[in-house]
């Protein structure tokens, strides 16, 4: 195949003599010529090129060439810098200040401060030499125009801190570390004096992240660490002082750091996790020499986890130790003792601590007598106890244990006369409802209770309520909820039916937690409250007995976290008081609400219908019973409507109504035979 060859154009190339002929005498125009022509050349062999094809401007070049050039800022002189003069006068004044010539170069220094006030170096010099002449706050002030006037020297900013922080200047001092520290992030020394000051002026959050900040440079930190968990311990941040610790301990672990996490773990009752750092401590160390702490508290962790007998090897370690030194220890593995029912060695610990001056103290002896009780040593006990009123006649816990050591011994009159050794304190004044005494603490009333039932078990009814009527109606002692307001002579009223998963709704629990309740218990206070109505219906004075049966109602009504089985409890004691007392309209209602809520009880029935014949309110309840079995065949409890047909039927009886008897009688037969039949015949 033949390939076509290509025709180029013929240039015809000028002669010498043409050339010479037609030379410009400019160089420049035979310049351009040149180009011209050898771009002619190529455009004939090769077509147009690209800014032809693109229509690129050729006007661009000189449009660049005709652009205003931008004059150059011209240079400013710094404000604070000084003029030949003034540098000449500065250094003059710096050398007078080497001479102590102090007066001298104060007077040029002001003078330069006079003509630049915002060059930094005379304010420095000034600084320096109202330190040498011991002016402190002068210097302070100098110093601090000379650092806002260079703001970038962190060097200078943490001098100042130092000086304002010698002075007692605490807050200016943490005002200039936090400038050191902004214009240098890493500088931990700044960070750390600058958090202890945080700490010296109670300022904990702030101090708890200047730990998290050195922390985060230094993550091996031990004194760091150590400090931080120190403050979420005392904030009772107890879960993020432990992952300080765990954090730390992985970087670097330190038996001081193991020793914490672990006393933190025992708080948690985290048993397992502190025997499985104390067995990492253990491959740090050999076993010999552990810590006698991390000794203690393995123990601990295995006497609750049952591991006894381990934990009596590593006790009895600790009982080879200084009591001066390890006194702390003695006193928490003996608690451990007792808190397992170890009592014989919790006795080890504490007859050791009691060979030394400094524990052998009543608090002490009280700890040996309730370990000797639990033994069945009671004679010891009441040694020990005897020996503590020695010292301290008005020992709330030595009184009550002794008087009740007395009545397991069915010694009655020792078990009285314990008691009467014990005085109260000041009594409070302008209290309502009170015979006479006050109280001023929780540890009063108890010795009154105790005493009090001392009485009750012993006939002793006017003694009794001598001692505990003044605490049943001190409402000092007892946060009674409040109830809506009542139009004069109008007995409260109980919301039926099931209020008791309710009660929790209106009130806080917080603030009933330090009233009589809840330091004396729930079952002993009800128990108070039913021996004071009993004993004032016996000796003639049960309209006192209302009141406070009421407030004991509303108590177990509306308070959250308490026994439901307590509420009705209280509320059939009130039905009883209001019978016993006549007043047949309250008795009716709290009968009443404890039928609605256990319709199956037929005591509660025949209760019920007593006191209506009393109170003669038929018609009230007939129609309380027609309601009562319509909600019941809603819930569909068939069972529970037996004995609400059996009153409507005894009902109908007694009104003469015999038509109307016949449908419940009918029903009782059906759904219960024996019953049914009975009450037919």
């Amino acid at each position: 195949m033949a390939f076509r060859t290509v025709t180029l154009p013929v240039v015809q190339r000028a002669t010498e003599a043409e050339q010479e002929e037609n030379q410009d005498p400019n160089p420049e125009v035979q310049q351009s010529t040149r180009e011209k022509l050898v771009d002619d050349r190529r455009r004939n062999l090769y077509g147009p090129g690209a800014d032809e094809i693109f229509g690129t401007s050729e006007k661009e070049p000189e449009l660049a060439s005709n652009r205003k050039i931008r004059k150059q800022p011209r240079k400013r002189r710094k404000r604070n810098q000084l003029t030949p003069h003034l540098a000449r006068m500065m250094g003059e004044a710096n050398m007078l200040y080497s001479c102590s010539e102090y007066q001298k170069a104060v007077d040029i220094l002001l003078e330069i401060v006079k003509q630049n006030p915002n060059v930094p170096d005379p304010y420095h010099t000034l600084g320096l030499i109202h330190e040498e002449i011991k002016q402190i706050d002068k210097a302070i002030e100098f110093f601090m125009i000379a650092a806002h006037l260079t703001p970038k020297n962190a060097q200078l900013w943490t001098r100042i801190a130092e000086i304002s922080r010698s002075v007692g200047d605490k807050r200016r001092a943490i005002y200039c570390y936090t400038k050191a520290i902004r214009l240098d992030p890493l500088d931990v020394d700044a960070l750390w004096d600058r958090t202890l000051l945080y700490q010296e002026l109670e300022q904990t959050s702030k101090a708890i992240e200047g730990y998290l900040d050195i922390l985060s440079i230094k993550p091996g930190d031990i004194q760091a660490a150590n400090e931080l968990t120190k403050i979420y311990n005392k904030t009772g941040q107890h879960l993020l002082a432990v992952d300080v610790l765990e954090r730390a301990l992985e970087k670097e672990f330190d038996l001081n750091l193991a020793n914490m996490c672990s006393e933190l773990y025992l708080e948690k009752g985290d048993y397992q996790k502190c025997l499985e750092l104390i067995d990492r401590a253990r491959s740090f160390v050999e076993i010999a020499h552990l810590p006698i702490e991390l000794t203690t508290n393995c123990g601990i962790c295995q006497a609750y986890l049952g591991q006894l007998d381990m934990a009596k090897a590593n006790f009895s370690k600790v009982l080879e130790q200084s009591v001066e030194t390890y006194g702390d220890l003695y006193y928490n593995a003996a608690e451990t003792c007792v808190a397992v029912s170890e009592y014989a060695l919790a006795l080890d610990f504490y007859d050791k601590l009691a060979m030394n001056k400094t524990y052998d103290t009543p608090a002490l002896w009280l700890k040996q007598a309730q370990c000797h009780r639990l033994l069945g040593n009671k004679e010891e006990s009441i040694r020990l106890y005897r020996r503590v009123l020695g010292i301290v006649p008005n020992n709330v816990e030595a009184c009550l244990y002794l008087s009740e050591i007395f009545t397991e011994m069915g010694k009655m009159s020792d078990a009285v006369s314990a008691l009467k050794g014990y005085s109260h304190t000041e009594p409070r004044s302008g209290m309502e409802g009170t015979s006479g005494t006050n109280f001023t603490s929780d540890k009063d009333y108890r010795v009154s209770v105790h005493q009090g039932f001392l009485h009750y078990s012993l006939g002793e009814y006017e003694e009794f309520l001598a001692v505990c009527l003044p605490v049943v109606k001190d409402r000092t002692i007892i946060s009674i909820p409040r109830t809506k307001r009542r139009k004069p002579n109008e007995e409260p009223d109980l919301v039926p039916p099931n209020p008791v998963p309710k009660r929790g709704r209106y009130y806080n629990e917080a603030e009933f937690e330090n009233d009589i309740v809840h330091t004396l218990g729930q079952e002993k206070y009800f128990r108070l409250i039913s021996s004071t109505c009993k004993a004032l219906i016996w000796l003639g004075r049960g309209q006192e007995a209302n009141p406070i049966i009421k407030d004991c109602i509303l108590y177990f009504k509306y308070v959250p976290g308490l026994s439901a089985d307590l509420f009705h409890k209280a509320l059939y004691l009130g039905a009883k008081v209001g019978f016993a007392s006549g007043n047949f309209k309250a008795s009716c209602q709290y009968i009443s609400f404890l039928c609605t809520a256990r319709p199956q009880c037929m005591p509660l029935w025949n209760f019920f219908y007593k006191v209506q014949t009393k109170a003669g309110r038929f018609t009230n309840t007939a129609r309380f019973l027609t309601r009562l079995v319509e909600k019941q065949k809603q819930v569909q409890e068939p069972q529970s409507i037996v004995p609400i047909q059996i009153m409507i039927g005894n009902h109908a009886l007694l009104t003469d109504t015999y038509k109307l008897a016949i449908a419940p009688v009918s029903y009782t037969h059906l759904r219960a035979h024996e019953t049914g039949r009975n009450l037919v015949c």
